[in-house]
């Protein structure tokens, strides 16, 4: 099915703009949810999963959001995904998965990695809301369903999971190069990922706008997500030093060298550019 469209129940009442403006918006957004759950914290030692959805229905009532349990033999510590409407062809709203304690479906504020995850998912619905077109880059669009399987299936494995998907010795030999060799690294797989698998010169921009957004996505939430973490109104650890070297290297890599591979197809580019660019 080809998603064409955001509903009014998915994105902020009123939101229009440029880019830089809805990231204004977005950031008031952010700091209003941060006080109502501190508010909580301070208060009562923890947020419910209730509260959780009343912050949504206080700031953007309009906005189709389902807070649930994350499922209990989840391999991934919590999402934020899309509701779908198929007969408009839209995403109507968000369905968004924390891991809350099984019995009170509570996070407290001494669970350090559950706020991390609860902020860090919020921040995805928030830059949705704000920004429909990165909602919208998560679904197929004019891509064939193989080439949108097989560009969902690289980001997550090479681009987004790498540290996790390189033997150990690579990896680290990887995040020690400097950062030329890290991007003629990823320059080359991603030259040889897009040649073995016929993408047209269309399609490879597509699909490097749809990592470019998914990756600036993914920073702003990662860095939400540590500010919680480090927050001294929490009696939390801080984030470790070595784990946000990993992460920014990784994403920060993976960026630029798609920079550099678009480069290779600039007239292209000039005829694409409204298409696919934000």
């Amino acid at each position: 099915m080809l998603i064409q469209r955001v509903t009014d129940t998915a994105k902020l009442a009123g939101i229009t703009g440029s880019c830089a403006d809805r990231m204004k918006i977005a950031k008031q957004l952010r700091a209003q949810f941060s006080k109502l759950a501190e508010d909580k914290f301070e208060k009562q030692g923890f947020v419910t999963q209730a509260e959780i959805e009343g912050f949504y229905k206080k700031l953007m009532p309009n906005l189709d959001l389902e807070v649930v349990n994350l499922p209990k033999n989840a391999d991934y510590q919590g999402q934020c995904d899309f509701k779908y409407n198929l007969d408009k062809k839209s995403i109507s709203g968000y369905r968004m998965e924390l891991p809350f304690s099984e019995t009170e479906n509570i996070i407290k504020k001494d669970e350090s990695k559950y706020i991390k995850t609860m902020t860090h998912e919020e921040e995805h619905s928030i830059l949705y809301a704000t920004q429909p077109k990165y909602a919208i880059k998560w679904t197929k669009g004019k891509l064939s369903t193989e080439k949108f399987d097989l560009q969902s299936d690289k980001y997550g494995d090479f681009i987004y999971n790498n540290e996790t998907k390189l033997s150990s010795v690579h990896n680290k030999k990887y995040l020690r190069s400097s950062e030329p060799a890290r991007i003629n690294f990823i320059k080359k797989d991603l030259s040889s990922f897009f040649n073995k698998n016929s993408f047209t010169p269309e399609e490879k921009i597509d699909t490097l706008q749809r990592w470019r957004h998914y990756i600036r996505e993914e920073m702003t939430a990662y860095k939400a997500g540590t500010s919680a973490f480090v927050n001294k109104k929490f009696p939390i650890k801080a984030l470790s030093a070595d784990l946000k070297k990993r992460k920014s290297l990784t994403l920060n890599s993976t960026f630029n060298a798609g920079k550099k591979l678009s480069n290779s197809t600039q007239k292209n580019m000039k005829r694409w550019k409204k298409k696919y660019m934000v």
